[in-house]
Order: structure tokens, then sequence, then C-alpha cells
């Protein structure tokens, strides 16, 4: 089976994660050829080619040029695609199109919510657009959804009801337990929790900032803030303003973020809203302590009080509860890593997702033969 995988690949974030770790595994698999389609010659395209991968680079100044459409199509007719695999609204129009030209069917993996813009009166406007015409696309050309977990299916079963769907959640690789090579950059007579992700509203930065003045009694508590976003340097003034700067460092983007992880105390997801982050999964692996938002896929995966603590979005409180918790009894810190290393090596490696998608595109591969065969029978008939 020959599959087109395709996506923007303009930042480097789950979406990337995910493409990367996939397309490296479908690689290695029998009987299947992958190839990527991207939109950016980013860090995801660098990562691909560097192992590999057949990486196709189309390119616009115009987000939807019908151009572009027209050169996917080229790319998915040469190499004799049989499925075409959608990930985020721009790949799934701009792709789902050329191959609905080509008679090619289309599976789509819904991976979460768009991110609120950062300038709401113009951006928002932009964004409801991109989302409605996602969704007619998707509704006129998509074969088969997948959702990466089951609160995503049913917030967006209304929109979907009559598509065929399945929830296959995401899934990583086996993770190299030692280092790397890069020596750890976190001092260990500290207690360092962590915050990985894009700086954004919705990642909760500032409820875990919060939390940190009330922990003003922990001297020896440090925060690793690791990634970067539109709100970084907001960030950073408010942790001056607060006087917790001297607790609280900020590393930018990090290629890593294994090493940085693994030495990490305890790793905190404050979001609003969340599908299934690749930070939980690997931190799940690297058996780092998790304290989470009790939202989307951290609530779907994680049992709190077993595996994690879980607590309400945008609760400061609760979360320099929870920190605190952590800090005072290392022995609940290892039986959580403990617990959540079992469940992610039980239910979320990639060779069992994998799987579940090869059933997947046959499933729709063979329906849409089906489809055609009836079509090309009653055209017989007509005439």
């Amino acid at each position: 089976m020959r599959i087109a995988i395709c996506s923007a690949g303009e930042i480097y974030g789950g979406v990337e994660q995910f493409i990367y770790l996939y397309a490296r595994h479908l690689r290695s698999s029998d009987h299947t050829e992958a190839i990527v389609i991207l939109f950016h010659n980013g860090l995801l395209c660098r990562k691909l080619k560097g192992v590999g991968i057949d990486t196709h680079v189309v390119g616009s100044r115009l987000k939807y040029d019908p151009r572009v459409v027209a050169d996917v199509a080229r790319i998915l007719s040469r190499r004799h695609i049989d499925v075409v695999h959608t990930h985020g609204y721009r790949a799934n129009i701009v792709c789902a199109l050329a191959a609905a030209f080509l008679g090619i069917p289309v599976v789509k993996t819904e991976h979460g919510r768009l991110e609120s813009p950062m300038r709401p009166q113009i951006s928002s406007v932009r964004m409801r657009l991109n989302t409605v015409a996602d969704q007619l696309v998707t509704l006129a050309f998509a074969n088969r959804i997948v959702y990466v977990t089951s609160d995503l299916a049913a917030r967006l079963h209304c929109i979907y009801r009559l598509k065929n769907t399945t929830v296959i959640h995401n899934a990583i690789a086996p993770i190299s337990p030692a280092p790397t090579g890069t020596p750890t950059l976190l001092d260990r007579r500290h207690f360092n929790i962590g915050i990985v992700g894009r700086v954004t509203r919705i990642k909760g930065h500032i409820f875990l900032l919060k939390a940190i003045e009330k922990l003003s009694d922990l001297a020896d508590l440090r925060v690793h803030v690791i990634g970067s976003g539109p709100l970084e340097t907001e960030l950073k003034r408010y942790c001056v303003s607060r006087g917790i700067d001297s607790k609280v460092k900020f590393w930018g983007f990090r290629e890593d973020i294994h090493d940085l992880m693994r030495n990490l105390d305890a790793l905190v997801m404050p979001s609003l809203h969340e599908a299934l982050p690749y930070t939980l999964l690997e931190a799940m692996y690297l058996r780092v302590p998790i304290i989470g938002s009790s939202v989307g896929g951290l609530r779907e995966i994680l049992s709190n009080g077993e595996s994690a603590i879980l607590v309400s979005p945008g609760d400061p409180e609760a979360l320099a509860a929870a920190v605190r918790r952590l800090h005072d009894h290392p022995q609940q810190r290892k039986r959580f890593a403990q617990q959540a290393f079992a469940d992610v090596t039980s239910r979320f490696m990639i060779e069992a997702m994998a799987r579940k998608y090869m059933d997947f595109y046959r499933a729709a591969t063979l329906k849409h033969r089906k489809r055609e065969s009836a079509t090309q029978q009653a055209k017989k008939k007509r005439f």
C-alpha cells in the first residue's frame, strides 16, 4: 500500500511529532510505502529527510493557491498513491481536493482544536473561515475520520456523525533510557518541575507561575519553561514583576527535550484544553511524575491518584497543592511514575497504533473500490 501523509509542517508540535514517528515506522514495515507532503521546509522536513523519508515540499504565498492543489495531484499520481492521510486544516483542504480529483480515498486525523488567535478582531474571523472550509471539505471528500481521543470524537460527533469514524490514540516509539550526549542542564540539588510546549494561552503557563508565587517557602523549587511562543516575553516580565524570576528558567525550543525531561522531578501540564499531547506520552515513558489539568486527553489517559495528579483547569491553588504534595512525598512520585510507565507501554506504543491505521486504510480503499465499481457498472447499464 502506498500512503501519502500530508501536513503543513510549519512548526514542530504534536502533529509534527506524530508524522515523524509514524513515517519512520511505516518505512520499516513490509508491503507499505509512505511519502510525506508538506507546505513548509521547516524542522519536520529536515528531520524526515535526515532519516531518509521521501518528503515533498509544495508551497505558495497564497494559502489555498489552486496551483498547489495541482502540484499535489501530480505528486500523488506520479507516486501511484493508494490513500491520502491528512493532518491539519490546510493540508486537508488542499490534499483532499487533489485526492478527490484523482479518485484517491482520504483518511483525516483530527488532532484537536485550533489555538485561539492573539489578535481576535481579525484572526478569529480567519480561523473560523478556515475551520468551516476544513469541515466542508471533510464532509465532501474524506472517506474516514480518526480522532486521537474519545473526548474529541464526542465533541465533533454532531458535525461528522454521518462519516465513518474511529478513535486511535496517539502512540510513541521506545525512547532511549540513557542521555543522548547532552550533559544535564538542571541542578539536581533543586526540585525541578517543567512545563513543555508552545507558550500560548491554552497551555496554562500563567496558572503555574501563579502557583509558584504561593510556594515561596520551597527554597529548592525551580521551574523550567521549555518551548517558545507568543506569550514568552509577557511571561518573563510577569516573573520579574512578581519576584519569581530567580526560580523560573525559560529554555525556548529544544531538540534535546528528552534529556531535559528525564531530569525533571515532575512535569506540569496546566492546559485549558488538550487532545493527546506527545509530551504526556513521553513523560510517562521517561517515568516523570505528572500534574495535569483534568481536561480532554489528560483526563482520558491519566488516572488521578494512581498515575498522576489531576486538578481543575485554571486553578493556581490546586496546582500549588499538587506541586507541594509531590515535593514532600518522593515515594508517591515514584509510584505515579511507575504506573504511568506501565500504562504507556501497554496501551500507547506505535506498533499497535500503526496496525489500527493500516486496518482503517484497507477499509477505506476497499469501500472506495466497491463504490467505483458500482459507479462503472451503472454507467455501462445506462449506455
